[in-house]
């Protein structure tokens, strides 16, 4: 294993102990038209709600579709689902539709082995936004976890990459050769590389969009062609404070797919934003023991570091409440939806802290457990 890709393996590993507090839900959700569909990333069916569903009183009954061994779901797009599943050997992804859940086309492969698709929307003339978790698409010394890529007789090629409106990694180092390049984070970014490279790609009124918690943005691409359309930006302040070497507590905590084709937003507050990890700075690395193994260090290292994060909700407790509408291009405030907190007290209230979204467009509490749906 070469050293950059150990350092991302540490990072991702880390991340999740520092003071950004990252809210990790497995439930996933998306609208395609007027149906909701709802799964876990943890396993399990895919809740499908809908007027073509059968009916119960007048209430539509949900249909959970099962999905072949191996096969993760990435999008439902204009009633067609796409999957993806790590095959042969060495073991690459290979990508399958279906129109019914039942019949499952091959499309082909992506000729990265032990690649991480953690999203996929089909766009025009055989190309699709592909969103690469872990280590980025390459090309032409550049490099980006988006890419635009053309099938071809069985195969994904990457055609371009795609700009998600901020760079996340470090340039190619004069000298290096692009062939052998690993990237690494731009200085200040570490977070956001790490967050973008665990994310999933959403889909939300009917285009691919990716939400970068850690800079409190969401960009909007193209349905057509895979372009960023636009980048909307909660606290302008964090472009600011990034590049001088500054620390923010992640703005956006949790969002969901709306069926007016927006999404439900909730968020910390500026002043959590700017000042919680001025304030209450990550714990410092523990060396331990020269006896204690790499595992009892991180440990002492996860406790440590959890004691900040409690500090730091019960100083900045607020939970804001925002609408996004893609069309709108702002996030505009909102009151707290019914049954939801407008504060988390404890580190403990923030990790029980989810919500999802209702077939008819309700926000309620609560989402999947690890058995999905």
């Amino acid at each position: 294993m070469s050293a950059a890709r150990a350092l991302l393996g540490l990072l991702v590993l880390l991340a999740p102990l520092a003071g950004q507090d990252r809210k990790v839900s497995v439930t996933r959700q998306l609208w395609d038209g007027p149906t909701l569909y709802t799964w876990s990333v943890a396993g399990g069916g895919v809740e499908a709600r809908g007027p073509g569903n059968p009916k119960v009183q007048g209430t539509p009954r949900p249909v959970v579709h099962d999905l072949p061994a191996g096969q993760r779901l990435l999008s439902v797009v204009g009633g067609e689902a796409w999957t993806v599943a790590l095959e042969g050997e060495p073991r690459q992804p290979v990508i399958r539709r279906s129109a019914d859940w039942k019949r499952w086309e091959r499309l082909g492969e992506i000729p990265l082995p032990e690649a991480r698709i953690r999203g996929l929307f089909p766009l025009r003339d055989d190309r699709f936004l592909v969103l690469q978790g872990i280590t980025p698409f390459l090309k032409e010394g550049r490099a980006s976890f988006l890419a635009i890529l053309r099938l071809h007789e069985g195969r994904f090629q990457v055609e371009a990459l795609v700009d998600p409106g901020v760079d996340l990694a470090a340039a190619l180092p004069k000298g290096v050769d692009p062939a052998a390049w690993e990237p690494t984070p731009r200085p200040g970014y570490d977070e956001a590389f790490w967050e973008v490279a665990t994310n999933y790609l959403e889909v939300v009124g009917g285009q691919p969009c990716l939400c970068m918690a850690s800079l409190g943005k969401v960009a909007f691409f193209s349905p057509e062609r895979g372009y960023l359309k636009k980048v909307v930006t909660l606290y302008p302040a964090v472009d600011e404070l990034l590049p001088k070497g500054g620390r923010v507590a992640w703005p956006l905590l949790l969002m969901r797919p709306l069926p007016s084709g927006g999404l439900m937003v909730a968020a910390r507050s500026e002043d959590a934003v700017r000042s919680a990890r001025r304030i209450f700075p990550d714990a410092k690395a523990v060396d331990g023991s020269p006896e204690a193994s790499e595992e009892a260090r991180l440990e002492a290292q996860r406790q440590a570091q959890e004691r900040v994060r409690a500090q730091v909700w019960e100083s900045f407790p607020e939970v804001l409440w925002y609408t996004l509408d893609p069309e709108e291009s702002t996030f505009r405030s909102a009151a707290p939806p019914p049954g939801l907190p407008e504060k988390l007290r404890s580190l403990d209230a923030f990790r029980d802290f989810d919500f999802r979204t209702d077939p008819k467009g309700h926000l309620v509490a609560g989402g999947l457990g690890p058995g999905g749906a």
